[in-house]
């Protein structure tokens, strides 16, 4: 479990002038800049070598999603998005409850009602996008804690046999011309993935599948317009 607002906050108690920056973000209630959350979080991903990782609190708008994609997407893939559904004057009574001992100058009237305006204006059209995408899964956060847990602790369950027991796989597309020998090299080349593959998922954990396609048109037709050695 990676809390994106924990890596925030441990940062901006370090000291440090990225830390200093956060501080105003978190103050204002306003969202901090993805370059920062997202280093954050890649960082605690590499350091924790883990291969599954529950994220917190993160993406919150969209320049989090594409800074997200950017970054991590091609390594990291988003299986399920958990959403806890709770109507704001329950989160507000809630949250300055808190206050009364969690020492965080964020939970405050003022600060508390301006990440409820933030939650509305930028991080509910993340959520319309993974729904669209089939990827929310939504649970009633006014429940008690042991009954919130329990649902979510059935969830991730659910979620974790799903991803162990699908098949992953592969597909490698070189596009080569007439006079290229690909048959020379892609043997060899399916054989080192293969075994690369199977050193970071496990044996059997990834089929490789390599084909062979003669390219005998431009492929600027599919918007490949950087690829012009195949005029």
């Amino acid at each position: 479990h990676l809390s994106a607002g924990d890596l925030l906050r441990a940062e901006r108690a370090s000291g440090s002038a990225q830390g200093q920056i956060i501080s105003e973000y978190i103050k204002d209630g306003k969202i901090v800049p993805v370059e920062v959350t997202v280093k954050l979080l890649v960082d605690a991903m590499a350091s924790n070598g883990g291969k599954r990782f529950l994220i917190d609190g993160f993406p919150r708008n969209t320049n989090n999603m594409s800074g997200w994609e950017t970054v991590a997407g091609a390594d990291a893939e988003i299986a399920a998005v958990l959403v806890y559904d709770c109507p704001e004057e329950v989160m507000e009574s809630r949250l300055l409850e808190r206050g009364k001992t969690s020492g965080r100058t964020d939970d405050n009237i003022e600060s508390i009602r301006k990440r409820f305006n933030t939650f509305r204006n930028e991080t509910k059209p993340v959520l319309d996008y993974y729904s669209h995408k089939n990827l929310v899964h939504t649970i009633d956060g006014t429940r008690s804690i042991e009954e919130v847990t329990e649902d979510s602790q059935a969830f991730i369950r659910a979620l974790e046999h799903k991803l162990s027991s699908r098949p992953a796989e592969l597909k490698l597309h070189i596009y080569t011309n007439a006079d290229s020998d690909a048959d020379a090299y892609l043997p060899p080349l399916s054989e080192r993935l293969q075994r690369d593959m199977a050193h970071r998922w496990g044996e059997g954990a990834v089929a490789v599948d390599v084909h062979t396609l003669s390219v005998t048109k431009s492929v600027k037709a599919f918007e490949l317009d950087s690829l012009r050695a195949f005029d």
